[in-house]
């Protein structure tokens, strides 16, 4: 699966948990979306967008002890993130759930850290959440959404945004505006040298140092070394 955007995270789950209609309504992508089971064979992705900046959502074919694509565990592996996408009113969720961490601890794949309840618009479907959020928030980032009715899907992409530890940095050249329009993405703990490089490989080998511009005001034009870590919404002005 090519990597494209920001990150990408794979959307694990039960088949019927709404994983293909999640897509459809956070992307462009338009998967096959149906009742039965098995829909999804091939890995989907598709381009969310967060305010500026694109993440991969991959659809995955569903993980079940009745049949599961051999070539997973290497989808999985190589996403930055996985979400665990259940229906929280199926009677079996909880069965599925502990087949789905069976399977990953076998293909020694690195454990969701989301836990999203579809179908949230559904009756009886705010009971049926907050009883896996109890079982589970210890082990789990857990978050409510509807994909048939956009519920929380902006906070889906917020915490998605946040799970990738994704920082922005911006640019602009000595005397001129700063160039908001596309953000270069690192992750956190990356350094002004790590923005530099993302810019130019040039940048990075004759940078001196940066002057350090927020959009909110404060630290405008202040000198920065090269080993300065650099924060979500940075401005960088580089002095080659």
């Amino acid at each position: 699966m090519k990597r494209e955007g920001a990150g990408q995270v794979a959307l694990a789950g039960p088949p019927n948990s709404g994983k293909s209609q999640l897509l459809c309504a956070l992307t462009h992508a338009h998967p096959a979306v149906a009742e039965y089971t098995f829909t999804t064979r091939l890995p989907a992705p598709g381009m969310m967008i967060y305010q500026d900046v694109q993440i991969q959502l991959v659809d995955l074919p569903p993980l079940s002890e009745e049949f599961s694509e051999p070539w997973m565990p290497q989808v999985l592996r190589s996403a930055d993130a996985a979400a665990l996408v259940v229906d929280p009113a199926d009677p079996d969720v909880l069965d599925e759930i502990e087949f789905i961490v069976r399977t990953l601890e076998q293909w020694k794949v690195p454990p969701p850290r989301l836990l999203i309840g579809n179908k949230s618009d559904m009756a009886e479907a705010a009971n049926d959440y907050a009883a896996l959020e109890d079982l589970y928030r210890d082990r789990y980032a857990c978050l409510a959404v509807s994909a048939k009715s956009g519920s929380n899907l902006s906070v889906f992409a917020r915490t998605v945004f946040d799970l990738l530890g994704i920082v922005r940095v911006y640019t602009k050249a000595p005397g001129h505006k700063a160039d908001l329009s596309v953000p270069y993405t690192l992750r956190r703990g990356q350094t002004v040298l790590d923005a530099a490089r993302a810019v130019h490989r040039d940048f990075a080998d004759h940078l001196k140092f940066a002057r350090l511009f927020r959009a909110s005001g404060g630290h405008d034009g202040l000198m920065v070394e090269r080993t300065h870590v650099v924060e979500d919404g940075d401005i960088l002005e580089f002095h080659i």
